[in-house]
C-alpha cells in the first residue's frame, strides 16, 4: 500500500544507477502495490542499462498480481520467498483478514503460479524470523499445510491446504532450495547442484524422497552433512 517509503522516482534512479554499476538490487515487498512500483523500477534499469550478468530480486513476494507474475517473468526477475509462510490463508491469520479483506489474503504467497510464468523461485527460511525449514519447506512447498515446526501446528494441521493449485511437484522444490538459491547468489557454477569441479556439499538421508508421501517428507531424518568435501554433521 502507499504511500513509498521512497519517493518514486528517487526510487527508480537509485535501482537504476546500481544496475549500472554492476549490482544487483534485492528488495523486500510484501503488498501489491509494493511489489508492482518495485517491477517498475527493475524495468526501467534494464532498459537504461541492460546487462545480461545482473540478478533482481524480489524477496517475499507476498501478494503479487497475476499481471505482475508475467512481468516478472518476462523481465527475469528473481522471486526469493519462504514456503513456511504458504499456510498464510484465511483460516490462520484473522489480522491479515480484518486488515485486506477474504478475498485478497486467499491469494497469499503464490509459487506454481510464478514458476509457469518463468519466474525462477529460490526458496529459503528467512531464518532466524522463523526456524530453518529444510525437509518442511519443501514438504509445505508440495501440501501448503501446517508442518511440525510451526508454533500453532496443533491449530491447524486439520485444515485444508491454502491455495493447493500453487502447490508444486518435488522437482520444482528441489530445485528452488539449491541450485535456484545459488543462481540467485551467482555461486551456480560453485555449488547447488552434485557435479564434478564443484564445491563437495549435500545431505545423506534416512529415507528416499522420492518415494516419501509429501506429508511425512518432515519426518525423514538427516544422517550426514557435507561441507566443502567435509563431514560436518553425523548422526549417531
Amino acid at each position: 500500500r502507499e504511500p513509498l517509503l521512497w519517493d518514486e522516482d528517487h526510487m527508480k534512479e537509485s535501482m537504476a544507477l546500481a544496475n549500472k554499476a554492476g549490482f544487483n538490487v534485492h528488495t523486500h515487498a510484501m503488498g501489491n502495490y509494493a511489489v508492482h512500483k518495485v517491477i517498475d523500477c527493475y524495468e526501467n534499469a534494464q532498459q537504461q542499462y541492460p546487462n545480461p550478468k545482473i540478478r533482481n530480486i524480489i524477496a517475499h513476494c507476498t501478494f503479487v498480481t497475476p499481471e505482475d507474475r508475467v512481468r516478472m517473468g518476462k523481465s527475469h526477475i528473481i522471486a526469493s520467498i519462504q514456503p513456511s509462510w504458504f499456510t498464510d490463508g484465511t483460516a490462520t491469520q484473522p489480522v491479515m483478514v480484518a486488515y485486506w479483506g477474504e478475498d485478497v489474503v486467499r491469494h497469499t504467497y503464490p509459487s506454481k503460479s510464478l514458476i509457469d510464468n518463468g519466474v525462477l523461485c529460490a526458496y529459503g527460511s528467512d531464518f532466524p524470523i522463523n526456524a530453518a525449514y529444510g525437509l518442511s519447506g519443501i514438504q509445505v512447498a508440495l501440501t501448503r499445510k501446517s508442518v511440525k515446526l510451526d508454533l500453532a501446528y496443533d491449530l491447524f494441521k486439520d485444515l485444508p491446504a491454502n491455495m493447493p493449485e500453487e502447490c508444486i511437484g518435488l522437482k520444482e522444490a528441489l530445485q528452488a532450495h539449491t541450485i535456484n538459491a545459488a543462481f540467485q547468489a551467482h555461486l551456480e557454477d560453485v555449488t547447488g547442484s552434485i557435479e564434478v569441479g564443484k564445491s563437495a556439499e549435500m545431505a545423506v538421508l534416512d529415507s528416499d524422497i522420492e518415494t516419501t508421501p509429501p506429508e511425512q517428507i518432515q519426518d525423514i531424518k538427516v544422517l550426514e552433512t557435507v561441507f566443502q568435501g567435509k563431514t560436518v554433521f553425523r548422526k549417531v
